[in-house]
Parts: C-alpha cells; sequence; structure tokens
C-alpha cells in the first residue's frame, strides 16, 4: 500500500529536520561540547531547533493539507484563548512574558503537529530516528561507565547523578545530561519495540539482545517514571495474564538481585516523607504543587490566575507564592524544582477548564493521525483493537507525566512521545 502522503524529495532538508530533531534530545552535550553556558546554552539550541522545525513544517504542510491547515488552527486559536483569558483575568499583566509562557506551555502541541507535518511528506522517518535515539543512548551510557572523566570533561557536567537524602547511588546520566530522561528515553524505545514491531528495528535473533541492553542501562538510570511507562504499555499487550504476571515477577526478581529495587522503594518513601515535610528546607514540591495548584483552581474557578504566574518559567516572583505562603519555602525561594508537576502549573495558572482543554487537544490529536492513518484497516475487529490499545497505551503515559513531568512543556518529552506515535503509524504500513 502506498503511503499517503505527499513526498518531498529532499534528502538534504530531511537530513537538516534529523539533526534539528537529534539536537533537542541532546542539547545538553551540545552546549557542554563547545564549552557554553549550560542553562543558557542548552535553552537556546532547544527553541532554536523547535522553532526551526515548526516553520519548516509550517511551510510543506500548511499550502499541501487541508486537514494540517485545521489542526494548525486549532492550535493557534487554543493559544490565543490561553493569552486572552490569562491578560482579562490573570494577575501577571506582562503580556510578553504572558504570550511566551503560553508558548512554552504549548510545545507538546508545536512539537508534534510539526514532526507530524515533516512526517506526512515523507521529510522524517520515525524508525531511523529511535534508531538514532538508541545508539547514541547507549554509547553515552557505555561512555559514562567506562571513562567517566573523559566524559565529564567532554560534556560539561558531572559523569553521575548523585541521588542525595536516601541510600547512595550514583545513577547513569548518559548524553541526556539527566537519568530521568536517559531512561524515558530507553523506556519510549522499548515500547516502540512492542508496539511498532520488533522487526521494524532489528532482525529477530537480535531482538532479545536489544531488550536485554536497554533494560541493563535502564536500570542504572534509577528512573522510576520510565519503568513505570513500560509497565503500563506491557499490561495493554493481548497476552494473557498469567505470562504477564510471570514476565513481572522475572523483572523485580532481576531489580531485587541487582539492588535497584530497593533503591526504588527507598526513593519514593523519601519522597513520601518529603511531601508531609512542612519545614521551609523541603526541596521535593511537587505534591506542594499539586494540592496549591487544585486550590487555586478552586479559588479562580473556572479560568486560574493567569500564565506565568504558577509554577512555570516566567512566574519568577510571582504574587501567587507570596499569598498562597509559598513564597519562603526554599525551593521557591531559589525558584528550584518547581516545574516537576505539569498538572499542578496547569490547575493553577488555567484551572479546571484549562486542564480539561489540554487533555482534550492531546486526545483529538492522537485519535486524528490513527484514524487517518489506520483508515483502510478500521473494518478489521483485530485492527481497532490494537488501535484502541496503543492509544489507551499514550493515554496513560501522558497521565503518568503529568503528575512527574513537564510534559507539555518539555521539547524533549515531546520529541520522544511523538517518534513514538509516528513508529506506531509507521508500522501499519509494513504490514
Amino acid at each position: 500500500m502506498n503511503r499517503p502522503f505527499i513526498k518531498i524529495d529532499s534528502p538534504i532538508l530531511a537530513a537538516m529536520i534529523s539533526i534539528l530533531v537529534m539536537f533537542v534530545c541532546f542539547e545538553r552535550s551540545i552546549a557542554g561540547l563547545f564549552a557554553l553556558n549550560q542553562e543558557l546554552a542548552s535553552s537556546l539550541v532547544d527553541e532554536i531547533a523547535v522553532a526551526i522545525l515548526c516553520f519548516a513544517a509550517v511551510l510543506v504542510s500548511v499550502s499541501r493539507s487541508s486537514v494540517l491547515r485545521k489542526v494548525f488552527t486549532y492550535a493557534i486559536v487554543f493559544g490565543a484563548y490561553l493569552i486572552v483569558i490569562s491578560l482579562l483575568f490573570g494577575v501577571n499583566a506582562d503580556i510578553v512574558q504572558v504570550i511566551f509562557q503560553v508558548a512554552l506551555h504549548c510545545q507538546f502541541f508545536i512539537i508534534f503537529i510539526s514532526l507530524y507535518g515533516l512526517y506526512v511528506h515523507g521529510l522524517l522517518i520515525p524508525t531511523t530516528l529511535l534508531r538514532a535515539l538508541m545508539v547514541i543512548s547507549i554509547v553515552g551510557a557505555i561512555f559514562q561507565l567506562l571513562l567517566p572523566e573523559l566524559f565529564s570533561d567532554l560534556v560539561g557536567f558531572a559523569a553521575y547523578y548523585e541521588t542525595s537524602g536516601i541510600s547512595r547511588i550514583s545513577r547513569l546520566r548518559g548524553f541526556q545530561g539527566n537519568p530521568n530522561a536517559l531512561g524515558s528515553a530507553l523506556a519510549i524505545l522499548i515500547i516502540a519495540m512492542m508496539y511498532g514491531g520488533n522487526r521494524m528495528f532489528f532482525r529477530r535473533q537480535r531482538v532479545l539482545i536489544v531488550y536485554g541492553v536497554l533494560f541493563l542501562v535502564l536500570a542504572l538510570t534509577g528512573s522510576r517514571s520510565a519503568f513505570i511507562y513500560i509497565l503500563a504499555a506491557y499490561l495493554c499487550l493481548p497476552t494473557s495474564m498469567t505470562k504477564k504476571m510471570l514476565v513481572i515477577t522475572l523483572g523485580v526478581s532481576v531489580l531485587f538481585v541487582s539492588g535497584d529495587l530497593q533503591f526504588l522503594i527507598d526513593k519514593t518513601l523519601y519522597n513520601i516523607s518529603l511531601t508531609v515535610d512542612s519545614s521551609h528546607q523541603v526541596e521535593y514540591v511537587r505534591w506542594t504543587l499539586l494540592k496549591t495548584g487544585f486550590d487555586l483552581a478552586v479559588d479562580n474557578f473556572p479560568i486560574g490566575t493567569g500564565a506565568a504566574t504558577y509554577g512555570s518559567a516566567f512566574s519568577r516572583d510571582s504574587i501567587v507564592y507570596l499569598q498562597e505562603g509559598l513564597a519562603s519555602i526554599n525551593a521557591f525561594a531559589s525558584y528550584n524544582n518547581i516545574h516537576d508537576s505539569n498538572i499542578g502549573t496547569l490547575l493553577g495558572e488555567f484551572g479546571f477548564v484549562g486542564l480539561i482543554l489540554f487533555v482534550t487537544f492531546f486526545y483529538y490529536l492522537v485519535r486524528l493521525g490513527i484514524n487517518i492513518h489506520a483508515a483502510s484497516f478500521l473494518h478489521l475487529p483485530k485492527a481497532r483493537k490494537k488501535n484502541i490499545r496503543f492509544i489507551v497505551v499514550l493515554v496513560s503515559i501522558m497521565l503518568i507525566s503529568i503528575f512527574l513531568r513537564p510534559f507539555f512543556s518539555s521539547s524533549y518529552y515531546a520529541v520522544l512521545f511523538t517518534l513514538l506515535y509516528l513508529n506506531y503509524i509507521d508500522y501499519w504500513y509494513s504490514e
């Protein structure tokens, strides 16, 4: 079956787009490689890459596809709504901050639509990019393990991420520069192999080896959220519950023997203890962000306090922190780790209506692409069930992520998620 997209024969443009996608995935190492300021340079690399990807997608898509024109229009209307209600009813009157903050909140949608538009015009091959992500991530992990000092000198940050407050453990961070980011990439790769066809990546005899390497490196990152992603995806597979429980038991046993299970348990219990800690020195503020965000959504029903006011990049010194008694808490005073709860931020800034709109737009985009590209198969019961299972996986990843990560405002997680999604769509045409 021919793929239903208008192919643009430009290998150079396709290669440039692939490089930009990799820039988003490894921005910290790229900044360190050129001895630039880590925080400023990595953010600059990220935003420039995202802007170029979006611009390229608009150029090749809007004039060629009525569906993409409609999607881009919806995205613009959605962003405009967030800006208008923030300026009319929010507590931050700085129009520049509000506009930039809304753009950051919508990074997931910007990247998802852009990469999808580039894909349908033949300028992006998701399987190739996932393979590149896999190779670079594994090479970075091995490099870090074997030559940690040289690794640190090259990328400009410490080779290992030291977890404090619990049993000491050095966690792999790889070229991503963060153990959770590396763990999430490996989890997405494993899920892509589960739902995108193992043979799209490697021959049958190599698949188990690849799974083994990915799980081994993942265990060394100590990323709990990554394991949760994989568990949610695995439970949705059409295999018997007996087999699922057997595999899960085997996995837990391996984690127990390696000592990683104890770390994951200790880390979770430590975070729970911080959740109930009322001292002003608390650094783990995810629960505080969520609880206060819910209170703000109730007090400012139904639209919240507006963009750039709570738990977001442009909310530094926001009056909301003072009003809610958060200004003296160490994490807020130092503006550190306050972006961890995407759902808390969305509730606080845009209220219940805003959160519902974000989730609804997400679901609309996910369903749209699958319905378009799998239209020829939807009359088959097996195909419908497979699509439903995969959509459940995608929604599960989103729901898990908005509690644990800045999902909608992170270009990195947007790229990972979109490549997983496009790889599944591509899989239909290999069948």
